[in-house]
């Protein structure tokens, strides 16, 4: 695959590790479909109770997921995917608007991998904002406000994502009808 400038462009990138802790402590993924350089097919398989799921980013992959993560969530699984903010499409509005969680990054996330000179980097942000889409299953409610914290006028929330990605803290928690 290449790149909108012509060089050979991988689509194989590690979530920063930092990110997948914080997200690992809050859900306790058993599983993970697409991790970087998997040697099976995520979407031919079953997946875990609780799903981690950076798909690959290109226009093929991505929406098989999108699709596989509803899919199991329809079978009472959870699943977060780490996807473009791509509001605009139909599985945004059909698939994930209706049913998910989404909570928006500030700032674009700096992923891990080689870049077109074969350099690994830690700090590839994409061309793309990312949020989060959270299909929760039957085994996680959805969190309300606590007491005294106000409710957001919409089903959404951002996540504050400092420069280095040390430090993601929620802002706005969802409550999700």
């Amino acid at each position: 695959m290449r790149n909108r400038d012509g060089l050979i462009n991988s689509d194989h990138w590690k979530t920063p590790a930092s990110l997948y802790k914080k997200l690992d402590d809050e859900f306790h993924f058993d599983f993970d479909p697409c991790p970087l350089h998997a040697d099976f097919d995520g979407l031919q398989c079953e997946w875990g109770n609780s799903n981690f799921i950076n798909p690959p980013y290109n226009r093929i992959d991505k929406p098989k997921f999108i699709q596989k993560a509803f899919d199991e969530w329809r079978k009472g699984k959870t699943c977060v995917l780490l996807i473009p903010a791509a509001t605009g499409t139909k599985q945004f509005h059909d698939l994930i608007l209706p049913h998910a969680e989404i909570r928006f990054l500030r700032g674009r996330v700096a992923f891990e991998g080689y870049n077109t000179k074969g350099e690994y980097v830690t700090n590839n942000k994409g061309k793309h904002d990312s949020m989060l889409v959270i299909f929760h299953g039957a085994h996680l409610t959805k969190r309300a406000p606590d007491a005294g914290e106000s409710a957001p006028s919409k089903p959404l929330s951002t996540l504050e994502v400092d420069p280095d990605l040390e430090k993601v803290s929620a802002l706005h928690p969802a409550q999700v009808a």
